[in-house]
């Protein structure tokens, strides 16, 4: 159904690149299973229309978590 009825365009690989660059992991109090969850998500329909982000991945996730103070 996703392949059918998602949008493939160059516009919609330029949103969800932007979604994913600008997601941050808000609260050290927040779970971080469900903000890896949305970047998984991301990261996959990014990977079924052809620009793949498997290396920024795990940098993305290690340089958004929240400051332990």
């Amino acid at each position: 159904m996703t392949a059918k009825f998602e949008p493939d365009t160059g516009t919609t690989i330029v949103e969800l690149k932007r979604e994913f660059a600008e997601s941050k992991m808000g609260d050290k109090s927040d779970d971080p299973d469900a903000w890896i969850t949305e970047l998984e998500i991301l990261r996959q329909k990014l990977g079924r229309l052809g620009s793949p982000i498997d290396d920024d991945m795990i940098i993305h996730i290690l340089n958004n978590l929240p400051v332990n103070r």
